[in-house]
């Protein structure tokens, strides 16, 4: 007689991490939207969501490459957030 699992582990099918909300941009001010500047805090909040939407297994450096460029943020700017951002899912 043999025995067949009802539920299988998948592992490439892992869900979001869920220490990590999905957080609304707020409106940028009347200057930065004159400017055209985006404020930097955006940029974190953007990946924030990234890891709250999306399987870390799916995330690339790329994607978070692509957010810290288009708000502007150097990696040594960007390494204190990320390594709280790690400390978080880890």
């Amino acid at each position: 007689m043999t025995v067949t699992p009802t539920r299988r582990y998948k592992p490439d099918v892992m869900p979001p991490l869920t220490c990590f909300t999905v957080a609304a941009l707020p409106k940028p001010g009347l200057l930065s939207r004159l400017i055209g500047q985006k404020p930097k805090e955006h940029g974190f909040l953007e990946i924030q969501n990234l890891l709250a939407e999306r399987p870390l297994e799916s995330l690339t450096a790329g994607d978070v490459e692509q957010v810290l460029s288009t708000y502007e943020i150097s990696r040594p700017q960007a390494a204190p957030r990320l390594k709280e951002m790690y400390r978080i899912a880890v």
